[in-house]
């Protein structure tokens, strides 16, 4: 059986917070920022939108991750495109002094270096054999 609690949330046009559990995310890569112009209740009001280079849907910025972006990425948000962010869902938003939770943004974990396996124990030791040949191979007798 396949569990689709956030199906109707990853299928949408718009992020929600549902997509994820509370204190879960991912980290996705920006792959543009544009703007949208949102109509709501005879009001129009243009805000900044998110695309993503992974198949997931837009994300409205609020004020806070907008703020984050700049001081991360700078102002220029041309710098935004193909950066790496986390986005998860912060169940401690408040909004109105009401605890509502949202979606936030913060910087991608850096990857982790790989651990020194058997190949790459293998290809120092055949580096270093190579490397000594070399130095033997050198005639450094000069002859007068």
């Amino acid at each position: 059986m396949t569990d689709r609690t956030n199906y109707m949330a990853a299928s949408a046009r718009w992020m929600k917070k549902e997509l994820y559990q509370p204190g879960e995310g991912e980290v996705l890569t920006i792959r543009d920022v544009r703007d949208h112009r949102f109509e709501r209740d005879g009001k129009a009001e243009n805000k900044l939108v998110l695309d993503w280079k992974e198949d997931r849907p837009s994300l409205t910025l609020n004020k806070t991750n907008f703020n984050w972006l700049v001081s991360t990425f700078g102002g220029d948000d041309d710098k935004w495109v193909r950066q790496k962010v986390r986005v998860f869902h912060d169940p401690t938003i408040s909004y109105g002094g009401q605890r509502i939770g949202g979606l936030v943004l913060e910087a991608a974990p850096a990857p982790t270096p790989a651990k020194a396996g058997p190949d790459q124990d293998l290809r120092r030791q055949l580096n270093n054999q190579q490397q000594h040949q070399a130095a033997q191979e050198i005639d450094d007798d000069i002859p007068f």
